[in-house]
């Protein structure tokens, strides 16, 4: 028998405890972005990106006469908003004139996904929030590339919200997740950074040649209650980032997750809000989107 030193038993035991953990809450990976490896094959189809890939081809086909609002970014931003109708509703009420919004939000969205869904959006003057969160920037290689369908196809199933209160975690599985992640994928956030963070840049960029097209980044709904300190050392790196890039590009960055106030039950589990949680968050980006459109006299 092989004998181990106190430090060794210890060192063996976390790293043990560590496996069970990962074990026990693999499914959590997918809701907080676990990332596909740099060179995987292309994304699968799913639902939420065929509807995406359908509305922009009717978008297309048939440009929208108001000023349109768009919101890009991974689940958490799907998950965000009530609903485009209400979202719409809500941001024409403010500015006294009829306003298109699209929530384009898909399953693990990379940011050279939303760059392709720029390049096709059409000449209309609009609002593009780009959501940025710590999983967009972990996230590896996917095929970017769009195929959009004939304007005339039907439009594909589609339910945009996956989460409900059914779903919520407890609060001890939240932190125990969060602190995970810093096991799990925690690494690939460093290895993957300057990548996307250029990607981004380049999104900025493709906007800039597009004057009708108004970019915004903006930190989409996470729970800092169940998180605490243990994503400052990620936070604060990409929020640098987004920093220099709105500083640079003359692009606002929005940060209003802890102004939401949302509470540890409007969350699934880390980034996903259920029904108490999304009239919050929309309404802070809904007074943001009227601010904006005024502000570069759209409205």
């Amino acid at each position: 028998m092989i004998k181990l030193g106190r430090r060794t038993a210890a060192c063996v035991v976390a790293f043990l405890l560590g496996l069970v953990v990962l074990s026990a809450t693999a499914p959590a990976y997918a809701a907080v972005g676990h990332s596909p490896a740099y060179g995987g094959a292309a994304r699968r189809p799913r639902g939420d990106w065929s509807h995406v890939m359908w509305t922009i081809s009717q978008l297309v086909a048939s440009p929208p006469q108001a000023p349109a609002v768009y919101l890009l970014g991974g689940s958490s931003a799907r998950e965000c908003i009530v609903s485009d109708a209400d979202w719409s509703a809500a941001i024409s009420a403010h500015v006294g004139r009829p306003v298109a919004a699209y929530d384009f939000g898909t399953s693990n969205e990379t940011f050279g996904q939303m760059e392709q869904i720029v390049l096709h959006l059409p000449h209309v003057q609009s609002l593009v929030f780009i959501g940025v969160s710590q999983s967009r920037f972990d996230l590896g290689w996917a095929d970017a590339s769009v195929t959009l369908p004939p304007p005339s196809a039907a439009e594909p199933p589609h339910a945009q919200h996956l989460y409900g209160p059914a779903s919520v975690w407890r609060p001890a599985k939240k932190r125990a997740v969060a602190r995970a992640w810093l096991v799990s994928n925690y690494g690939h956030f460093r290895a993957r950074y300057d990548a996307n963070y250029a990607v981004l840049e380049r999104i900025l960029q493709d906007c800039a040649s597009r004057p009708w097209l108004h970019p915004v980044l903006v930190e989409t709904p996470r729970d800092m209650a169940a998180i605490g300190r243990a994503w400052d050392v990620v936070l604060r790196k990409y929020h640098r980032g987004c920093r220099t890039l709105s500083s640079t590009n003359g692009v606002p960055y929005l940060d209003f997750v802890r102004a939401a106030h949302l509470a540890n039950a409007d969350f699934a589990d880390l980034c996903h809000l259920v029904e108490s949680g999304r009239p919050k968050f929309q309404g802070l980006l809904t007074q943001h989107a009227a601010q904006l459109l005024s502000a570069n006299h759209l409205t």
